[in-house]
């Protein structure tokens, strides 16, 4: 496992971080499974060329014809072949008060204040609150294997920022993934659980790198965050 780089001086409790993160599917809806693959006699030129412009006119004049199933498949390709030419994209990135059920389907935290533990009220002994948030790509990669399934293949970074932007604590690779879809796979999400042991209370920044090892591309998430002592239950 790589070593977590530190910028000098940084408080030394900082490296006591602790990162996990977990991918988890949802299920193939429909719409999200990739269309049959037609017989190499009978791909359309648009096809050929990963055209989706023409793709969605091959579609509306076979609508116009009536073959409506044809015209799914057709709509359904063209969108692979605009999400095969867009670059990687974090749709969503929210704070969430429990890791996610489903793709879509959490819960969003009301603020971003996480409690530490305190001699007054040492709740989560030695941790403090962990932190959970629900990311969802848009645009990945999905490499085309022998067998006709899809590889999707993503590593994370993730830095802590001080108020002022100054890197108190990063980690190269904390967190890779790699998975076979049956499918042209376009709905799914990352579960990310972070903790901040000892870190002193404040304000920070985290900043999550999510690196598409397939498309070669990455895009950033900075979620603001803030650490608070745990004060005395009221009687």
């Amino acid at each position: 496992m790589p070593e977590p780089r530190k910028t000098p001086g940084a408080p030394a409790l900082l490296a006591t971080l602790l990162a996990a993160a977990v991918l988890l599917f949802s299920g193939y809806a429909r719409g999200a499974d990739q269309a049959p693959a037609k017989p190499a006699a009978e791909t359309s030129a648009a096809e050929a060329q990963g055209d989706p412009a023409a793709l969605l006119q091959e579609a509306l004049g076979s609508l116009k014809e009536g073959r409506e199933e044809e015209a799914q498949a057709q709509i359904s390709r063209a969108a692979e072949a605009l999400w095969e030419k867009l670059p990687l994209k974090l749709a969503r990135t929210v704070l969430v008060a429990e890791p996610a059920k489903g793709y879509g389907i959490y819960k969003p935290r009301k603020d971003n204040v996480y409690l530490m533990a305190s001699p007054d009220r040492p709740v989560f002994p030695g941790r403090g609150q962990p932190i959970y948030i629900y990311m969802k790509p848009l645009n990945y990669g999905l490499k085309s294997l022998p067998d006709g399934s899809r590889e999707i293949s993503f590593a994370m970074d993730v830095e802590l920022l001080d108020a002022q932007g100054k890197e108190l604590f990063g980690k190269k690779n904390f967190m890779k993934v790699n998975t076979i879809s049956q499918g042209y796979k376009r709905e799914f999400f990352l579960n990310v659980t972070l903790n901040l042991k000892g870190a002193p209370i404040g304000a920070y920044e985290l900043r999550l790198t999510l690196k598409d090892l397939v498309k070669k591309q990455q895009a950033v998430a900075t979620v603001p965050v803030r650490l608070a002592l745990a004060q005395p239950e009221k009687k």
